[in-house]
């Protein structure tokens, strides 16, 4: 599982599983935020595929409650 949690708040934190990493980064890239927030995306990414041995992501408020708003979304789709 990898946990996302914000820099300024670590009482709410997302945990995901490899796919949803993977759907939470196809969803990124198609944002208005995806290239702003490339190396999230790509930590994403390289989470699903294994390559990175940390399995928590820090991030901005901002970008905590972005992500939280996509899984949402993901979610609600499956």
């Amino acid at each position: 599982m990898l946990k996302i949690y914000s820099n300024q708040d670590d009482k709410h934190s997302l945990l995901l599983t490899k796919q949803h990493s993977l759907q939470l980064e196809l969803e990124l890239n198609k944002s208005d935020k995806g290239h702003e927030w490339k190396s999230i995306g790509d930590k994403l990414y390289n989470f699903y595929l294994h390559t990175i041995t940390n399995s928590t992501l820090l991030v901005s408020k901002e970008q905590y409650y972005y992500l939280e708003t996509l899984i949402k979304n993901i979610k609600a789709k499956s």
